[in-house]
């Protein structure tokens, strides 16, 4: 999915992995399925794409071949919970008492 994004965005792995602030050879392992972006790479990367960062979540999600599906789904449901639990503390969110 990067790659493609990437391609369609017309712009080269050097270019890319600039914008993102990582290596192009880093950049290459992501695309090729041997490393596993982080979230906040995902974010970076959908922001400068212009594409949801849910669809390059999935598309990372997606190039593990290896697992069943529902492993896939157990493993996107773990991250997404992580990522809201990290949002709420970031912001201190609190909720009114019970009346």
């Amino acid at each position: 999915m990067i790659r493609h994004l990437r391609q369609s965005r017309r712009l080269s792995q050097a270019e890319l992995a600039e914008l993102v602030h990582i290596s192009p050879s880093y950049l290459s392992q992501l695309e090729g399925d041997k490393r596993e972006p982080t979230i906040p790479l995902l974010r970076r990367m959908a922001a400068t794409l212009g594409a949801p960062a849910v669809l390059l979540f999935a598309g990372a999600l997606a190039g593990d071949r290896q697992a069943p599906a529902n492993d896939l789904l157990h493993h996107a449901i773990e991250r997404l919970i992580q990522a809201v639990g990290a949002s709420l503390q970031q912001h201190e969110l609190s909720f009114p008492p019970d009346q």
